[in-house]
Parts: C-alpha cells; sequence; structure tokens
C-alpha cells in the first residue's frame, strides 16, 4: 500500500508590512482533516514564523519516503522576485529584492528538495497572493514600497521535476479571491475540498474539475492554472476505501466468476427460470385470439412473449403456459 504523506501550513497573522488575512488558518486546518480522511499522515504548522517555517519544512522533507505520495499545501502571502517564487513567513518585515533568500521561504528549492527524496508524486498547492483592501495607510505604504524593491505579487510559474504537480490557485501577477460561498475558506480551498474526496478519479480530472468550479464560480475573474509532469493516472480515493491501494492504470477488471459444475449450473438455471415466469393467476378471454393467454398486470394488458417457448399446444398457441378449459 503506498504510503501518503501531507503538510499544510495556514498564515492569518502577519506583520505590518503585509495585510492580514482572514480564512488561510481554516483552509490549512480543512485541508489538514480533509486529507486524514482519505489516509494521508499529515502535519499541520498554523501562523509559522521563518525559523518556525524552515524547522517544519526541512522537518517534512526529511519524513518523506521513497515511493510515497506527497501534497504540500500553503495559504497566505507569496511574492516572486527575479522569476523565482517565496513563500512570506509570519514575521516578515522589510522584504525586497535583496534580502528575499533569507527572510521567506523559497518554492522551487523547496519542491527540489522533495523530489530528491524519491517519491512517487509531488502534489504543491499554493492558495497565495490574498489581498484585501487597505486597512491602514501603514499596509498600503508597506506593500508600494516592496513593489518598488523588486519583488511583486503573484507566482511566476515553476519547473516542475518528475512526477509533481505544481497548482496555483491563480494566474501569474494575479492575485486569488479570499472569499467563499461558505464565508470560512477562500475560493480556490473551497472548490477543492469539494472535490478532493471524489472516488475512482485521478488527481489531475479532480484538479480539472476544481479550476472550472473557480472560473466559473468569479465568473472567469480568477483562473487557477497547474504544471504537471506526472504520466501516470493517481487514485487517491476508490470505492474500496479511504485509504485504498494506490492504482495508477485506468482500467480494471473484475475477476472471473467461479465456474460451475453440473448441478450447480441445473439449479441456477431452473431458480432462474422460475422466477422469470409471470404469476398465473390473471386471464383474460380472448386476447390477441389466444384461448386461455395469461393476463400480466405489470404489462397493462399488453402480450408478452415467455421466454422459454414449448411446443403448440392443441389450440396453437406457440407460447409455454398452461391452459384453463372451461
Amino acid at each position: 500500500m503506498t504510503y501518503k504523506q501531507a503538510l499544510s501550513i495556514g498564515i492569518n497573522d502577519y506583520s505590518p508590512s503585509y495585510l492580514r488575512l482572514r480564512p488561510c488558518l481554516n483552509d490549512a486546518t480543512d485541508m489538514h482533516h480533509a486529507l486524514q480522511s482519505i489516509g494521508f499522515h499529515t502535519q499541520c504548522e498554523r501562523d509559522p514564523d521563518l525559523k518556525s517555517m524552515k524547522a517544519v519544512t526541512q522537518r517534512f522533507v526529511r519524513s518523506i519516503r521513497p515511493g510515497s505520495v506527497v501534497l504540500f499545501y500553503f495559504s497566505g502571502h507569496g511574492v516572486q522576485s527575479d522569476g523565482n517564487n517565496y513563500l512570506i513567513p509570519k514575521d516578515a518585515v522589510g522584504i525586497c529584492a535583496e534580502n528575499i533568500r533569507s527572510t521567506a521561504i523559497d518554492a522551487q528549492k523547496l519542491i527540489n528538495e522533495m523530489h530528491g527524496r524519491r517519491p512517487r508524486l509531488i502534489i504543491c498547492v499554493l492558495d497565495c497572493c490574498r489581498t484585501d483592501p487597505p486597512t491602514e495607510p501603514l499596509d498600503a505604504r508597506s506593500r508600494y514600497k516592496a513593489a518598488l524593491a523588486g519583488t511583486r505579487g503573484g507566482f511566476a510559474p515553476m519547473q516542475a521535476p518528475p512526477s509533481t504537480i505544481v497548482v496555483y490557485a491563480c494566474a501569474a501577477d494575479d492575485t486569488a479571491s479570499p472569499r467563499s460561498r461558505n464565508g470560512r475558506n477562500s475560493l480556490y480551498t473551497y472548490h477543492l475540498l469539494r472535490y478532493l474526496r471524489t472516488p475512482n478519479t485521478d488527481i489531475e480530472t479532480v484538479l480539472r474539475y476544481v479550476a472550472a468550479a473557480v472560473q466559473k464560480d468569479s465568473e472567469n475573474k480568477q483562473i487557477p492554472f497547474r504544471y504537471s509532469s506526472c504520466n501516470e493516472m493517481i487514485y487517491l480515493v476508490t470505492k474500496q476505501g479511504v485509504n485504498p491501494k494506490m492504482i495508477s492504470h485506468p482500467m480494471h477488471r473484475k475477476p472471473h466468476a467461479p465456474y460451475l459444475d453440473a448441478s450447480q449450473y441445473r439449479h441456477r438455471r431452473a431458480m432462474s427460470l422460475y422466477h422469470a415466469q409471470p404469476p398465473m393467476n390473471h386471464y383474460q378471454y380472448p386476447l390477441n385470439g389466444y384461448f386461455g393467454a395469461p393476463v400480466y398486470p405489470q404489462f397493462h394488458g399488453r402480450y408478452n412473449a415467455s421466454p422459454m417457448p414449448r411446443a403448440p399446444s392443441r389450440y396453437d398457441s406457440p407460447y409455454a403456459h398452461d391452459l384453463r378449459y372451461y
């Protein structure tokens, strides 16, 4: 059975340099519970600072088993600088292009480290770049200074190593909506939670369902993107159970039924013919020119042929039923 493990990180309480977010902790917590329900061994980190975030990501990377399915989920602020994407920790202050490498988490480097552990599949979901209208002038000034310093909100495209799926909640240089129908989760995570536990559906199809639902719900204002190098069909959930053996092929053949000996075959055939016969307690004369032809109430008088015809009777009736004579 394939081992499945996940790490969920959500950050709401940012320093004054970045706007405080509302749904990120709910997103990470709900993803944590949803992944647990389908057999993942999950960790959940809430509002980590830079030191804690580095420690938990490195600990998670070291725990990855070869051949496992790995899912990394982040909900919070993210920026891009010189084509690289960075995840912003709770205590980020004064981030600019010169100090971004030492004050944030490099997402591409994290994916490469996870790939170095030789998992079967990496799924990286980045629900970032959510913004609300500024609540204080300090927030607006800080974000404006960060933009002038060479960083931008939104994520740039990343290179996906083999057997890796990188999912963005929105397009490049765009922002993701923090509001959804339930008022608890972001728009993308809300739909991801809806479709994540769909049985007998491979993960690529699940992500397509999520992207289509987000695009429709936002009226094309938010378009999720993903980059995939996964060349097999991976099913996280099947009808056999929430933690089934991982299946990588689309076709499933049912095993053959056990063969029957002669006596078992005769018994089963006799029982099937017995149950196939219509009730004989309703008669109508005449019906379709046949004397004593049975009436089938379920067909409302329409004559239905018996599945097993017999020899014609003295009245030349070609169907197999006993006749009553008056």
